[in-house]
């Protein structure tokens, strides 16, 4: 008896969260929007670097791709965390990078756990996983950055940064 009752319970917890439409933003401050946060909340910047020789075409970025290496080239630019004294919060700064095809969602090459020294532009070469999913010609990706800032014992001190861009992977041939 008590466990039907354990179980409408939930059931009934879970439509009214559902009918509230409750997003996951109001539970992690990775998904918190820029307008709900107070202007006193640490925000951590993060971009994936744009390539000027692409300024004013459709695409966002260029990821290079070395097909005798079998590697993507990428530059993420890691920000310092706002306001001032928010950067006496953290003492570590780790990097999260994945890339997958927009089409499909294949992941094609990702890292985790990057250590980043501070704040400035962070070069990465990622090993290509799954390079058979690749056209020969351009492909079109989605790069997903997140850094963490963590305190000394490993701790999540400030919301997550993240940035999500659609890029045009190129492939860059050795001579």
């Amino acid at each position: 008896m008590r466990t039907s009752i354990k179980i409408i319970f939930i059931l009934l917890c879970g439509l009214v969260l559902t009918g509230s439409r409750c997003t996951d933003y109001i539970f992690s401050p990775f998904f918190n929007r820029p307008e709900s946060l107070d202007p006193e909340t640490p925000q951590a910047a993060l971009q994936i670097q744009q390539d000027e020789d692409l300024a004013g075409e459709e695409t966002d970025c260029r990821v290079e791709a070395n097909r005798i290496d079998s590697v993507l080239l990428l530059n993420v630019l890691v920000g310092e965390a706002t306001p001032e004294r928010a950067k006496s919060r953290y003492s570590k700064i780790e990097l999260d990078v994945s890339v997958g095809l927009s089409d499909g969602g294949i992941v094609i090459a990702d890292t985790s756990r990057v250590p980043v020294s501070g704040a400035g532009i962070v070069s990465l070469v990622l090993p290509i996983r799954s390079a058979e999913a690749l056209a020969g010609a351009e492909n079109r990706v989605a790069v997903i950055a997140v850094t963490r800032y963590l305190d000394g014992g490993g701790n999540l001190a400030l919301p997550m940064g993240r940035t999500f861009r659609y890029c045009t992977l190129v492939w860059q041939d050795n001579q």
